[in-house]
């Protein structure tokens, strides 16, 4: 596994080296260390969403008091 998180402009980088045929996908996944479902993810993200896709996602979204009230009732 990679130690760090890869940005956006990083995944961007691996998928356009693996479309070119530069390098294939098991080779990029033993040469940057991450793993193959990861690399699926990035490129269904990419298809579906473009570059804001391969964007770090947040899942503890914080909301106001305001919205807390909404979102319970």
């Amino acid at each position: 596994m990679h130690k760090n998180k890869l940005n956006a402009l990083e995944k961007l980088a691996i998928l356009q080296e693996i479309e070119s045929g530069q390098i294939g996908v098991k080779s990029a996944v033993r040469k940057y260390g991450f793993s193959e479902s990861s690399l699926v993810k990035w490129q269904r993200r990419y298809q579906l969403y473009g570059y804001v896709g391969l964007e770090a996602r947040t899942h503890n979204h914080s909301y106001s008091d305001e919205n807390n009230e909404v979102i319970l009732c």
